[in-house]
Parts: C-alpha cells; structure tokens; sequence
C-alpha cells in the first residue's frame, strides 16, 4: 500500500506473515461472523516485537483498496454505491446483474456488490481490532506504539464510517472475538456515530502531522481531524463541523492544487491536497494495483470492461459554454466526451466508447502508462482538501454565516476559473445569496467538484432529496423510506439471528 520499495516489500511480508499465522483474512470465504478470534493461534509466535506491530498494522489497510485478487467478486465497490446507484452514472457494462439491479433500485438482500462492501468493512475492522487488543503487551518504543494504535483507530473509524452510511447503525465489533460471541444485534445509527467519534478523537490524539517518505499514505492527524469533521456533517452537528473542518488546513499546511487535474495524474500523487489517500502500486505481487482502470475503461481503449458510465444530466450540471469558453474546465478533467481530449487522443463521437456518449476519466490511467489494465498503479484520494472546504462551507451556510460560507467556496470555484479557457468570464462568484440558495450553490459544487469520486449518492441521501432526485432523473423504481440504505446481506443475516434488515426489504 505504501509507494516506498523497502515499505512495499515489508507490506508485502506482513500480508505473507498474516496468511500464514490467520489464514489469510484477504483471501478468505468466510463472513465476519464465521471467523474465529484470530489472535489465539498466534500469541506466542506473534505480537512481540515492534516489526511484528508494524506488520500488523500494515495489514488494516489492505482492505481500503480497490485491487483485484481473486477476479471481480472481491473489488472495492464504492464505485457501484456511490456513483453507480446516483444521478451522475448508469451501470454501462451489462455483464453484472447485480449492479444493474441496484442501478435501477430492483435489488435484494443476495447482491454481491453489498455483501462484498459489508464483509471488506469488517474485515478491515477485525484487523484493527487485533491491533488494538495486541499491540499494548509488547515492549517497544513508545511513540511508534502510540502511533500504530493511532493508525488503528482512524481505520476503524474509516471503516465503520463506509458502514453508517450504506447501511445505518451496524454491530459495533470493538474487540477480537471468537465466532460464537459475534452474533449481536445492530447498534443504533446514534451509537454507531458516537463510537466513530470516538475512534477519530483517540486517532487525532497519537497520529503524526506527517511521515517521512518512507511511510508515505499512512494515516495523518489531519486525515483523523477531517473523518471526524466529515462525521459531524453527516450528524448535521453544523457547528462542530465548521470548526473541527477549519482545523484540517493548520494541521497539514493543506492547500488547493493550482491545476486540478494533478489530483488524478500519477505523476503528482499525495500532494498538498491530499488528505487521505489509498496507496495503490502497479507490478506488485500480491496485486497491489487498481483495478477501476479495467473497470471503467471503455472497451475499446485497452480492453477496458466499461462500468460507471456518466449521464447527459451529470454533463449538463457544469456551468458555462464551449462556443465562448466559460465551459467550467472541471468536465474535461471528470469524463472523456467526443471531440475532447483523451489522454492525448481524441475521444471518439460514434459512440464506440460508451451508450451515453461519455466516460469516466478520473480513474483510468493511459495505455501507455498502464498496460496492465487492471494493474493500476494511480491512487484513490478518499478525502481531498477541496472535499473538506465544502464541508465547511456547507456547515457554515446551514448556520446561516453566508458571508463566510460565500469566502470558502470562492477558493474551489476560483481554482476551476483559473483553468477556463476564457478565466474572466467563466464561473462568476457566487455572492448575494439567501441561505437556501447558498446551500443548493454548495450541494452543485460538490458535484461538478467531486463527481465520480464515490460521493453523491450518499450526499443526496444526507440531504434528504435523494427521492426527488432519483425520480427526476427516471430512476422510477426508487422508493423513500427504502432505498436511502442498502440492504443487510441475506448472507449476515442468516448468520445472525439478532440482525435485522433494513425497512422494506
């Protein structure tokens, strides 16, 4: 996970060291619930020295990525939860019923994309939890203790966070556990955030500002500061989140990149503005790349298998036009569309591409770059500075403080203007504004600004308007009271005779 070769080959060992001693928690079948407690057969071959807590802790990140190792059955699917099942995209390849069916909102409690999103998520949990229970017993130096339990307790947080927001409140497992102890109920949505709250507060207390190259891509201060500030906007703790979101920028001297197409270039990868980024390294063995270059490439450019295709009504939200050159320049560094550049060609108008016409830009890599087209070695930015300053501006418009909310989107917006063709007349300043109409100005932003970057749905379910949106956009088969959660997989369920499904499932 880490781009340093010396961290790359210790990764590698650990997840070599964790097969052996756990029986490979990445490659395992089992659910959750079906593991026993993975730290019993080990104890006194394991856990004893500061190497092995580092390897244990490199191993609660593997679970963030989105390479293949078995095929497609295993693939981080916040792809399909976040973009797929939104506005912004239609499912495009027709090869996966599965996606299709949660595109279109026909979906039932056996959908491989949600029991592979439940069972990453708490494997990565497990793993967390291992270090959390393990790593205090051993004699080691006391910063670098403090700091992998930091590490331990932002992943945690991550994990349950991906959780809360696909499914609600969820089991809350904070402990290693033998199988027969992990059959309990779901805790409520309020606790399952207090518990989050209180993994990011531990993380910010022991994590580092920064790492030396060595250790480029593990958890900051900063990325704990802005998971918690993030948590407090989904609580619509408006306050709590224009602050704690302000802190992000001392903490990590963040700032915006002067081009935004340096967020999605492997050449200028953890940049100044990143905040937390999963580490992905093409060539590795165990498969350490990405795979959403095979995802959702068109088929025709390197065999790609052509997911997540964007919609006209996803184009048509970026402000400007081409004739005069106020087009916001944003589109051209999101999607491919015909007559534009792709990756230094010409992207094609017969619809060769794609059905709708256009495709997904941020995730593909060259072909000259990446042969190996699900061996990607570009990294996925989970939280990015522009990410955080919308969060704050959201919070501080919601709190009716326009004026300032008006500054903080005033840097995003000129950012974009800067790369306009024509930068004096394209994307004006947003000012003047009521309340409400500041607040529908930042939910815009958020798109054009974060599009197919595995956020909208999950904002227009926090912003209680995904039923209007779904129903605009022809999505008829939403249903509210339904449809803003995924359902618990069917395979959990019968598990667990103490979970409960989601309504209406």
């Amino acid at each position: 996970m880490f781009r340093n070769n010396s961290k790359i080959k210790d990764m590698k060992k650990s997840i070599l060291l964790i097969c052996i001693f756990f029986f490979a928690l990445s490659a395992c079948e089992e659910s959750f619930l079906e593991k026993d407690q993975l730290g019993v057969f080990t104890e006194e071959q394991f856990y004893k020295t500061e190497e092995d807590a580092i390897y244990a802790v490199n191993a609660a990140y593997e679970y963030l990525s989105f390479r293949i190792d078995k095929g497609f059955s295993d693939v981080n699917r916040l792809w399909v939860l976040g973009d797929i099942v939104s506005d912004d995209a239609i499912t495009g390849n027709q090869t996966q019923p599965d996606v299709q069916m949660l595109d279109d909102f026909s979906t039932y409690a056996d959908n491989e994309n949600v029991e592979v999103h439940w069972q990453k998520n708490y494997d990565g949990i497990t793993q967390c939890n291992i270090v959390l229970a393990k790593i205090p017993d051993i004699e080691m130096d006391d910063a670098m203790k403090e700091r992998i339990l930091g590490e331990a307790y932002f992943l945690r947080g991550y994990y349950y966070f991906l959780l809360i927001e696909s499914f609600g409140g969820v089991p809350l497992i904070l402990e290693p556990k033998n199988a027969s102890d992990l059959k309990i109920p779901r805790a409520t949505a309020a606790e399952t955030w207090e518990s989050i709250e209180s993994d990011c507060l531990a993380a910010i207390d022991r994590l580092p500002a920064s790492y030396d190259a060595e250790n480029t891509g593990r958890a900051t201060k900063g990325a704990a500061t802005a998971l918690l500030a993030k948590v407090y906007l989904f609580q619509e703790k408006w306050q709590e989140a224009a602050n704690t979101a302000a802190l992000v920028e001392s903490i990590g001297n963040y700032a915006l990149m002067p081009n935004y197409s340096d967020n999605f270039n492997i050449s200028t990868e953890n940049n100044q503005e990143s905040v937390w980024e999963i580490q992905h390294l093409t060539g590795a063995s165990p498969t350490l790349g990405n795979a959403l270059n095979q995802i959702c490439a068109p088929q025709l450019y390197g065999g790609g298998w052509q997911f997540n295709l964007p919609t006209q009504n996803f184009v048509d939200e970026f402000e400007g036009n081409d004739d005069n050159g106020t087009r916001d320049p944003r589109l051209d560094f999101t999607i491919g569309r015909p007559g534009n550049d792709w990756f230094g060609g010409t992207y094609p108008a017969d619809g060769s591409y794609s059905e709708t016409g256009y495709s997904p830009k941020k995730c593909i890599q060259p072909t000259d770059e990446c042969p190996a087209r699900a061996d990607g070695g570009l990294n996925f930015t989970a939280i990015r500075f522009a990410d955080v300053l919308l969060w704050q501006a959201e919070a501080l418009a919601e709190l009716n403080m326009i004026t300032e909310a008006e500054i903080v989107l005033e840097r995003i917006r000129a950012r974009a203007r800067a790369q306009a063709e024509d930068p004096v007349n394209a994307l004006p300043p947003v000012t003047g504004l009521s309340k409400t109409e500041m607040i529908n100005a930042i939910r815009h932003e958020r798109r054009v600004e974060l599009g197919f970057e595995g956020q909208r749905f999950f904002d227009l379910v926090r912003w209680g308007i995904a039923n209007d949106v779904m129903i605009a956009h022809g999505k008829a088969g939403f249903e509210s009271g339904k449809h803003e959660l995924f359902p618990i997989p069917q395979r959990e369920l019968d598990l667990n005779p103490n979970l409960v499904q989601n309504p209406n499932y």
